[in-house]
């Protein structure tokens, strides 16, 4: 069943029941390619100057959910350059 919730914010009823009655699209991609599309839209984090130092000031805002061991792991690869 479908909530009509995101994250705490309510979907307005009629367009939930849209979302619900529209038709699904399946979209197969290999995962090579699905990595290649997101790290070109995300270079400026690879840059190992202010982008990077930017994701890192971002990926701190996720240790209260993901956990700070989980952030550590994250910063971790970034120090390695193991952006795949």
């Amino acid at each position: 069943l479908e909530s009509a919730k995101i994250g705490r914010l309510d979907v307005p009823r009629p367009i939930f029941r849209r979302l619900i009655e529209a038709p699904v699209v399946e979209v197969r991609v290999p995962v090579e390619s699905r990595v290649k599309w997101i790290r070109e839209g995300y270079a400026h984090f690879e840059d190992n100057g202010e982008g990077t130092r930017q994701l890192r000031r971002l990926l701190d805002f996720c240790a209260p959910t993901a956990g700070k061991k989980t952030v550590e792991r994250w910063n971790s690869l970034i120090d390695e350059q193991d952006w795949d």
